[in-house]
């Protein structure tokens, strides 16, 4: 299965909404209303081009996001008040997401976000300068 551009490009769209708005509370289906695709046709974009499911990438997203401002120093409360969560929600939430805690000091196993790498990815096989 090919990917256009134009898939590319809505995909781009939706990934730096993403980015924008991870500390709001953010679903595939709000994403598909920004984006004016139904949520099953924008789901399906988005895994053809990024071979993950939306809803779990938004998902890793804000847990990454939280791991990186909680090792920034911020404190348990401020970092799950920032998602609009409870703390011990966000505890329970990345434990059964990585299997350990958001206080270990391992590397996170997870990569930084995916639009970086396929905007820079999609730049070269077009020719195109960022």
């Amino acid at each position: 299965m090919e990917v256009t551009m134009t898939e590319q490009e809505i995909i781009i769209e939706s990934l730096i909404h993403i980015e924008w708005h991870i500390d709001e509370r953010l679903d595939a289906q709000e994403l598909s209303q920004v984006m004016h695709y139904s949520p099953q046709r924008l789901s399906k974009m988005f895994y053809k081009v990024t071979r993950i499911r939306l809803s779990k990438y938004i998902r890793l997203r804000r847990l990454m996001e939280a791991k990186r401002r909680f090792t920034t120093y911020q404190s348990l409360h401020d970092v799950a008040k920032s998602f609009s969560i409870e703390p011990e929600t966000l505890i329970r939430s990345f434990r059964r997401e990585f299997g350990n805690s958001l206080f270990s000091l391992e590397e996170f196993p997870y990569p930084q976000p995916l639009g970086k790498d396929l905007i820079k990815k999609i730049m070269v096989t077009t020719n195109t300068e960022i």
